[in-house]
């Protein structure tokens, strides 16, 4: 694979996790939920960290930035959905 191909390719890869960010984030939550309920607290931190850097590192999404700043490190599946909400709440016209 090329430089530019796999430029191409990440941002494509970029865009796609952009757009379906707040559904990956969620589905990272509730693998981190089976795990706790299975007894695993380290390996669901270790999915929660993934959610949370996601969140933190490049994809400059600003809507997923506010919900995470309203959680601490470890966070329970309602928490998140409270946080969606308020800030769901305060946008006019959907994410940004």
């Amino acid at each position: 694979m090329t430089d530019q191909a796999a430029q191409g390719s990440a941002k494509t890869v970029e865009s796609i996790a952009a757009l379906y960010l707040g559904n990956i984030l969620y589905a990272l939550e509730r693998c981190a939920l089976a795990l706790d309920g299975e007894g695993k607290p380290a390996d669901a931190g270790f999915y929660r960290g993934i959610a949370r850097k996601l969140a933190e590192v490049g994809l400059n999404y600003p809507f997923i930035h506010r919900v995470m700043d309203r959680l601490s490190h470890s966070f329970a599946l309602e928490e998140l959905q409270a946080a969606l909400n308020v800030e769901h709440g305060k946008l006019p016209d959907g994410p940004s």
